[in-house]
């Protein structure tokens, strides 16, 4: 605009004699229409967007005031104004004085796409107003993990539990407003819940529902959130028997240490008496040597002197036997004396599992005992245990970890897991669209 207010003059340039490197800024001369057009632009004064624009000593005037306009479609909605004097505000003139403002809690409601007013956290991928359809498993049972509650008067859906603790904070965390319902699912299996995620009757599937080969074919899992495997669960029982030190060594080997104490002291006699004093004399006394150098060497104490080499090789094998048999008892005892006993046999007794799962068909099987037992949530399990292996009770429980551990949580008393296997993969979220399994890692790392 200013430019064409100045006549420019035309530059000749002599193609034979003279050649303009720009590149060479030390032959570039000042134009002689600088000033003209500096000139110019500082009195260019027009009326734009954002109002009257003007410069004045080099600067641009600022407006006196700015309207803001909420852009809804194709249309707008005034929210709201900012003046050089009060800042944002409600009302282009405010009858009450009042301090300048940065903050945008005094305007009208900001109406998003979509319809909300909940300011978003970031870009997503519209959706066309629509919600994530989260399949949640119905049971009876056990509800820490999931519970699916029906609001008597609303009739509204309300999902508690440790996977919806899980859940929330992982939608939480993304950088971007994800809407959700929860759906109950009640005609089915767990593995029927998921196939329900493939035929996109739900965008999801929240829920106790473990990471399986088979679900894993058709529809992504994000990663575990809970431990992997399976445990057994059993009573414990406190030794009070004052007859404890009996119980590293059963009847026969008792009988069967003894013997060989007796045994081992007459043939060293055997030996030795021809050529040893000390193991001669009256009957009765060569026969209380013998029985008293065989015990010693329980606790190497014996002071007879051997003369023979073949009584010292066979006292020196003797001890080593005896080293090993008083190691393994010593160790046993203490392990009587110091941890609770869990009392399990596989022989003639009953073991119990969850109903729905897959304890019976892959690990208890696999197992010796009498017969199985099902029960329908780890509620039951202590009525179970209690009872020993009477009426039908089991002696142990094989589950999942994490409902043998929100079992054990509950019953802090009485009961231990004893042994586990790393042979599942935990309980996960399936087919999440929203968010990539790394949130979940962040979660649990959190």
């Amino acid at each position: 605009m200013a430019a064409e207010k100045v006549k420019m003059p035309q530059i000749r340039e002599d193609s034979i004699t003279l050649k303009l490197n720009l590149m060479d800024l030390a032959n570039i001369r000042a134009s002689k229409s600088g000033s003209i057009l500096l000139s110019e632009i500082l009195q260019t004064r027009f009326k734009g967007l954002s109002g009257e624009f003007q410069l004045m000593n080099g600067k641009k005037l600022i407006s006196k005031a700015f309207e803001i306009v909420n852009v809804i479609g194709k249309g707008d909605r005034r929210v709201g104004f900012w003046t050089l004097m009060d800042g944002i505000t409600k009302e282009m003139n405010p009858s009450v004085e009042k301090k300048y403002s940065s903050s945008h809690s005094g305007i009208e409601a900001i109406i998003w796409p979509g319809g909300s007013t909940t300011t978003p956290k970031g870009w997503v991928l519209p959706m066309s107003g629509k919600k994530l359809r989260i399949g949640v498993p119905l049971r009876q049972g056990s509800n820490e993990f999931i519970n699916v509650d029906i609001h008597p008067q609303t009739n509204a859906t309300i999902v508690t539990g440790s996977c919806i603790d899980v859940f929330k904070p992982a939608i939480d965390a993304l950088e971007y407003e994800v809407s959700y319902e929860f759906i109950p699912f009640a005609n089915g299996s767990y593995d029927e819940l998921i196939y329900q995620v493939y035929l996109q009757n739900y965008d999801a599937a929240v829920g106790d529902t473990r990471i399986k080969s088979n679900r894993s074919l058709y529809v992504d899992s994000t990663l575990p959130y809970t431990d992997m495997g399976v445990g057994t669960v059993a009573p414990v029982v406190e030794n009070k028997n004052m007859w404890i030190f009996f119980k590293p060594i059963d009847s026969g080997l008792w009988i069967t240490s003894v013997s060989f104490f007796i045994i081992m002291g007459f043939v060293v006699w055997a030996i030795e008496h021809p050529i040893n004093e000390e193991f001669q004399g009256a009957p009765a006394q060569q026969i209380g040597t013998a029985l008293w150098f065989g015990f010693s060497t329980l606790v190497y104490t014996h002071r007879e002197k051997l003369l023979s080499n073949l009584s010292r090789f066979v006292v020196i094998v003797w001890v080593f036997v005896v080293l090993i048999l008083t190691s393994s008892y010593t160790a046993t005892l203490t392990s009587l004396l110091m941890v609770q006993q869990i009392q399990l046999a596989s022989k003639g007794n009953y073991i119990g599992y969850q109903t729905g799962t897959f304890i019976e068909g892959v690990i208890a099987n696999n197992l010796n005992f009498e017969g199985l037992q099902q029960y329908s949530s780890p509620n039951e399990y202590v009525d179970a245990l209690s009872r020993g292996n009477n009426n039908g009770s089991v002696v142990a429980v094989i589950d999942e970890i994490p409902y043998i551990k929100l079992f054990l949580t509950k019953h802090l008393v009485g009961y231990a897991m004893i042994a586990s296997e790393p042979t599942t993969n935990g309980f996960a979220f399936w087919d999440l669209i929203s968010f990539s399994p790394s949130d979940i890692l962040d979660l649990l790392t959190s």
